[in-house]
């Protein structure tokens, strides 16, 4: 499960959001379905999307995370590299210079693990230098 990107929910939601494409990006397939059939619940649906992406961003985040260290715990293979590009926000997802979205509410600037505000965009490189 890959880490959700709130502008790209957005966008998504604009151009495709009545056809559940939105929903479908952030791993609801039986609503995204719904959405396809009902153009959006009739476009009720994909009105109070706009106000609900942040937290369904969240939730499919926090969803990832769990997966993610659920993995480590679990003793599945990994590499040390690729634990620390999610902590260190990747590419295009947090940083100096890799687009960040610091101080967009449920971006993965403020992780979505809190539910809100506070950025915890690291200094680039600075989870790989703890080690």
């Amino acid at each position: 499960m890959r880490i959700a990107n709130t502008t790209t929910a957005y966008a998504l939601w604009l151009v495709l959001g009545i056809f559940g494409g939105h929903r479908f990006y952030l791993g609801h397939w039986r609503t995204g379905l719904l959405w396809m059939c009902t153009c959006g619940l009739f476009l009720v649906g994909w009105i109070t999307d706009a106000w609900r992406i942040p937290d369904l961003v969240n939730e499919h985040n926090r969803e990832a995370w769990d997966n993610h260290f659920q993995t480590l715990m679990d003793g599945g293979d990994f590499e040390l590299d690729d634990t620390f590009e999610v902590l260190d926000g990747g590419p295009g997802y947090g940083g100096p210079g890799r687009g960040s979205n610091a101080g967009v509410p449920g971006a993965w600037g403020d992780t979505g693990l809190d539910g809100g505000g506070g950025g915890y965009d690291f200094p680039q490189g600075a989870a790989s230098q703890a080690y």
